[in-house]
């Protein structure tokens, strides 16, 4: 993506950086093209909550397809919030920048010797990726594993590259893990929140 929106638009600086055997002209070239490029393809979308700023995202097989990561479905679940059902998130005003995945849910990452904790309370986000924002299609909700203890939506692990080949929406979904998400008292003060 990047060579072909290069020789489009900015052929001759293009030529200068490729003919430069200096290494810094080429990487200076580089990080201003990309810049570019990315604000020029973000495409924008409007929700009932407020505007979203996806990305443009090179699939596997080189094609091309829209991602909107990181949306808030609920407010944060913490404070007063900690152990209560998700209450719907707040609009926002002005474009919120969708281009980033949320965090994983507060867990201990088994896949480290160390078994450090990772993630955040604050992880009820979802991603949604499509080849095209006109027409309907079928939605397919990916809701990863894990025991209810460890695990993300993330696209690192499960991209929609080859999904996205049949012609659908593809959701990724975070959501609260291990106590936080799926503790249950039988207590009015933490009725349980799944």
């Amino acid at each position: 993506m990047f060579i072909r929106i290069c020789k489009i638009r900015t052929s001759g600086l293009y030529q200068i950086a490729v003919s430069q055997k200096n290494l810094l002209c080429r990487v200076v070239f580089y990080q201003v093209s990309i810049s570019a490029t990315a604000t020029m393809s973000a495409p924008i979308v409007r929700t009932r909550y407020g505007a979203l700023k996806g990305t443009v995202v090179q699939n596997v097989e080189g094609g091309e397809y829209l991602a909107f990561n990181g949306i808030p479905y609920a407010e944060p679940p913490v404070g007063q919030l900690r152990f209560k059902e998700p209450q719907p998130p707040k609009a926002w005003s002005g474009i919120r920048d969708a281009r980033k995945e949320g965090s994983a849910a507060i867990q201990v990452n088994t896949m480290r010797p160390t078994s450090e904790i990772i993630g955040s309370e604050d992880c009820l986000y979802l991603n949604v990726s499509t080849n095209s924002l006109s027409g309907k299609r079928a939605v397919m909700v990916w809701i990863h594993g894990g025991a209810f203890a460890m695990g993300t939506g993330s696209s690192d692990l499960y991209g929609p590259d080859y999904l996205l080949k049949h012609d659908i929406v593809f959701v990724s979904i975070y959501y609260r893990l291990h106590v936080l998400g799926f503790l249950n008292v039988d207590d009015e003060e933490a009725a349980g929140n799944q």
